[in-house]
């Protein structure tokens, strides 16, 4: 999309962003919100004041919230982040911030809601921003890249400091300009977001139609004026006449996988591919992002799985976030939550 030139630009001091329009101010995060507002706003109302309750799971990704849950403000008052209607919050921790965790708090019972401690809240000062254009300042980009950046701590417990947002530094157009910046926004994210949505159910479709071609020729063959015979089962119902019925454990051999110790350097950076679910996206197994010695094939539970091989991801939880299912390219090893099926090929030749 092209957008028209404003006349004249300068210069905003900020390497990453550049040029700013002339009549834009480039200020600090901290001059135009307040940052985690005070609990005392809210100390006065009565305990059993009912609020919004925003644990974690209530703020999804780019924007869309769950207002849905309620409790009573003597319950969270004290442990809880607080929010007012009008502000902006996002999550601060990983990996809630990097998936684009932030909320524009609109429809909060009484005015009101409490939230996972997770959550930074930014209060729109009125004279500098709207809350409109404050949260798609906040969900862009570069603020989420460098925010990203800054992050501190270990593992799954790093978050972004509030050192980083006070100083977060970016332009900010006149108020009626950030309203027809925020309005333009709305219009031009709901149309791509329907358009992302019919393109969903179209992907959804074609997945279904693509299983139930798979299903046909595996339980049926490719021929349809075969004779067919009665299988015996009763979700598989007729097959070819000349197909012969039979377990699959009887065609093929089963290995499991394992995970050589981390600590033991010599089983590491070898030659032999050592794939686990996340490789199983790759389009060369072989090209696994770990590899393995033939020291760890000699002291471990490892052993070489042949090209051929059908490996299945056998964890549920895994199985959600991987392709499920994938040919081995080349002689490899698999980790604990992998399995190989094997074929006994001279069966499936000559049977």
């Amino acid at each position: 999309m092209i957008f028209p030139a404003y006349p004249n630009y300068k210069d905003s001091g900020v390497e990453w962003l550049g040029e700013v329009p002339d009549h834009w101010s480039v200020q600090r995060l901290r001059y135009v919100a307040n940052i985690n507002p005070p609990k005392s706003e809210v100390r006065d109302l009565p305990d059993d004041t009912a609020v919004t309750f925003l644990p974690m799971e209530a703020v999804a990704e780019e924007g869309y919230l769950d207002l849905t849950k309620e409790r009573a403000l003597g319950e969270l008052v004290n442990d809880y982040t607080y929010i007012r209607e009008g502000d902006v919050a996002y999550a601060k921790i990983t990996p809630c911030f990097e998936n684009g965790k932030v909320a524009l708090i609109q429809g909060a019972l009484n005015g009101v809601a409490f939230g996972t401690t997770e959550l930074t809240v930014l209060r729109p000062d009125p004279q500098k921003t709207i809350s409109e254009y404050l949260f798609r300042v906040v969900s862009s980009e570069p603020f989420r890249s460098l925010g990203e950046a800054s992050m501190y701590g270990a593992g799954g417990q790093k978050r972004v400091p509030e050192d980083y947002t006070r100083e977060f530094t970016i332009g900010w157009p006149p108020i009626v300009e950030q309203r027809q910046i925020a309005r333009f926004l709305d219009h031009e994210t709901s149309r791509i977001d329907a358009l992302i949505e019919e393109q969903q159910r179209l992907i959804d479709l074609l997945k279904e139609k693509r299983q139930a071609v798979i299903s046909h020729a595996v339980t049926k063959g490719l021929d349809t004026g075969v004779p067919m015979k009665d299988s015996g089962l009763e979700w598989l119902g007729k097959v070819p006449a000349h197909w012969e019925l039979c377990r699959i454990k009887h065609m093929i051999r089963a290995h499991g996988g394992a995970t050589p110790a981390k600590e033991r350097l010599e089983f590491w950076d070898g030659d032999i591919p050592w794939v686990c679910p996340k490789d199983m996206k790759k389009d060369r197994l072989s090209d696994a992002t770990n590899h393995v010695t033939k020291e760890a094939l000699l002291e471990t539970g490892l052993s070489i799985i042949d090209a051929g091989s059908v490996l299945i991801v056998a964890r549920g939880m895994i199985l959600a976030h991987s392709l499920p299912v994938a040919v081995a390219d080349a002689p490899l090893t698999i980790n604990q939550d992998i399995k190989a099926l094997v074929p006994y090929y001279h069966l499936l030749t000559f049977r």
